[in-house]
């Protein structure tokens, strides 16, 4: 319901006013001069405001002004009021940036046609705001980290070749060029975990890339990779049956990646990160439990992209969208991932169903 704010200094003009808009089915507020009409705009930004022009103290243009300083209420329409109906007022009144005026006395289906028009006006013209900002977004965040991750990958393989071609490299350039290595690894697995965010947040499924894959395998094979990579290979303990299902590859190696390393990131080294499977006629349960800081119920509610939790204690890298992606790729997959943490245990559960066609 559109919020109209009137102005107005004679009371049974603005009592009428009032009575006729509520009627019309908005949200109208009132003041009686034009300094409680500005400090009425401020507190509560209506849509519109019909606005006498002639008043003692702060007149209409004065209030028009004003208005026009704060940020918030720059773009709110402003009709003004006025039993002055010869043409330099009304010059002066649209020149300052009024957007309509009506010279009383006026009919009631002129008042409400002139404030469905502005209101009509402002409405496409945020429409189309709206809109650029959003395609402005999309091209950002789209093309960015591709971009990115281009640049980054020739980093990467410059520094790869520098070091494989210096034999006899002095230590400390050796130290310098493998800092960029791992800082560029780095950033690259940012850029493509923020591709993968894009994914589940722009919802594309792909049904025509599934394929019968042994998702045992395919489970304890990522989890391996994961553990190998972040010096953690005794800590896993794994034990996923064979269950062959239609299921699109790369979802499903980013989903146990990314929970895998989220086990490792929030256990200590020399605790055990365990993931197993149970399967069921229709469906395939993956469990991974590992030791370390419990998340509250109100934590695990909050969990979305770019939101961390104990970042102080455990000091981990990265952009906190994992659980993010792995969530969304399950919906996407048409599964369901839950998040449990109690006396010490965090237990991610991802629940895999057969696809139709396949049961």
């Amino acid at each position: 319901m559109p919020k109209l704010l009137v102005i107005e200094d004679e009371s049974t003009v603005r009592e009428t006013l009032v009575e006729i808009l509520s009627l019309a089915g908005y949200e109208t507020l009132a003041a009686a001069n034009g300094e409680a009409g500005v400090e009425l705009a401020l507190a509560a930004p209506p849509d519109l405001i019909i606005c006498d022009v002639a008043m003692p103290g702060l007149d209409g243009f004065g209030v028009l002004k004003r208005l026009q300083q704060v940020d918030k209420l720059a773009d709110v329409p402003i009709i003004f009021l006025s039993g002055q109906a010869d043409a330099k007022t009304i010059r002066l009144g649209m020149a300052q940036g009024a957007d309509d005026f009506l010279t009383k006395p006026f009919s009631v289906p002129e008042l409400l046609r002139v404030i469905k028009v502005r209101l009509d006006k402002r409405a496409r013209r945020q429409s189309l705001l709206n809109k650029a900002i959003d395609e402005l977004r999309l091209n950002i965040t789209t093309a960015l980290p591709h971009e990115l991750r281009t640049a980054i990958m020739i980093i990467e393989g410059y520094t790869y070749l520098v070091l494989d071609d210096a034999q006899h490299i002095d230590p400390v350039q050796r130290e310098m060029i493998e800092s960029i290595q791992a800082n560029a690894m780095r950033l690259r697995f940012m850029a493509e975990k923020y591709l993968w965010y894009l994914t589940t947040q722009m919802q594309v499924g792909r049904n025509s890339d599934r394929i019968m894959s042994d998702i045992g395998l395919l489970g304890a094979n990522r989890a391996r990779a994961v553990a190998e990579r972040m010096h953690r290979e005794d800590d896993l303990v794994s034990s996923l049956p064979m269950f062959n299902m239609f299921i699109q590859q790369d979802y499903f190696d980013k989903i146990i990646e990314e929970i895998v390393e989220n086990a490792f990131k929030f256990s200590r080294p020399g605790t055990p990160v365990t993931i197993s499977g149970c399967e069921r006629p229709n469906s395939y349960t993956i469990t991974v439990q590992n030791f370390g800081p419990e998340f509250t119920p109100e934590q695990i509610q909050q969990i979305g992209g770019f939101m961390q939790f104990n970042r102080q204690t455990y000091e981990q890298q990265g952009t906190g969208l994992g659980l993010v992606i792995a969530r969304g790729l399950c919906d996407l997959a048409g599964g369901e991932l839950k998040l449990a943490s109690e006396n010490g245990e965090t237990t991610v559960t991802i629940l895999l169903r057969v696809p139709r066609g396949q049961q």
